[in-house]
């Protein structure tokens, strides 16, 4: 890849024509982390709904990244692989495309921020450069959402590619906004406005990535990676349904098991079961019934 002041010419042969500023923003991500006293790392954020081109985006920073700091590029789908490959490894390009958002409730995404929070408050002595793509900004703490980033470009829904970009001075203002006030001031906050170009399926292959620790992945191995990553939290959804709905049946089970007002055969009769199984339901461990 070649750069220049407002463009790259990929090694096929591909020219793109590309904010300046962007890529001076770029650039100084890499010159950051290729210091080696203090060692560094560097999180640039890629925000926006689903489809508006946050992959697409960080796989361009990556090979831009790639070819300013020769490192190699590991793309997760799950913050557990994101952390285990970031924990085993040194100087990488880690790119989080983290799928799933929308579909956590508000427990899970404060579970997520908590784990979140200890990774990247103990793993600044990796060196790695962090590419994270989410769907929603505000939805993570104030210390990942204001503290950590070195930049972000919020993704527009006016044609795939268009972002505004927020420098991290605005982060804590456009974070505070959108969760006391419930704005979002992407405009306000911006320094500018720009287009990154489609280069995903075109460029994937030649970036040599490795996803979920499978290396020399190609874009037909993204894809496959993705769709299962998207079906593997529809079925942990499920089976979390699933559960708490076995917890509450069994909770109330134990509870008509308790009713002494009515002799244990009548009740049996009643309820069209039989008395042993009442009892069974008395013998609930009715301590984990009742917390579930």
């Amino acid at each position: 890849m070649e750069i220049y002041e407002d463009g790259v010419v990929f090694s096929n042969g591909d020219s793109y024509k590309i904010e300046g500023r962007f890529l001076k923003k770029l650039i100084g991500i890499a010159k950051k982390v290729n210091r080696s006293k203090p060692k560094q790392d560097a999180l640039f954020i890629n925000e926006g709904k689903e489809g508006w081109g946050k992959t697409n985006s960080s796989i361009f920073e990556a090979a831009l990244l790639q070819e300013l700091t020769h490192r190699p590029i590991f793309l997760g789908f799950h913050l557990q692989s994101v952390r285990d490959w970031a924990s085993n490894h040194e100087d990488w390009i880690i790119i989080w495309d983290e799928p799933g958002l929308d579909s956590l409730s508000s427990d899970q995404v404060n579970n997520l921020n908590k784990d979140m929070q200890r990774f990247f408050m103990m793993g600044r002595k990796k060196g790695h450069i962090y590419l994270l793509n989410w769907t929603r900004f505000w939805k993570f703490n104030e210390y990942l959402a204001t503290d950590r980033g070195d930049g972000m470009i919020h993704m527009s829904n006016k044609k795939i590619g268009h972002f505004v970009y927020i420098p991290r001075k605005n982060f804590e203002k456009l974070w505070k906004d959108k969760r006391t006030k419930n704005q979002r001031n992407y405009t306000q906050y911006k320094r500018y406005g720009a287009y990154i170009p489609e280069i995903m399926e075109a460029h994937f292959d030649a970036l040599d990535i490795t996803i979920e620790g499978k290396p020399h992945c190609t874009y037909k191995d993204y894809e496959e990676f993705k769709d299962k990553s998207i079906n593997d939290i529809g079925q942990e959804r499920k089976s979390k349904t699933l559960k708490n709905t076995e917890a509450k049946l069994k909770e109330l089970r134990y509870k008509i098991s308790q009713i002494d007002a009515i002799p244990l055969e009548n009740l049996a009769g009643l309820l069209g079961i039989n008395s042993r199984r009442l009892r069974e339901w008395r013998n609930i461990d009715s301590a984990a019934a009742v917390s579930q």
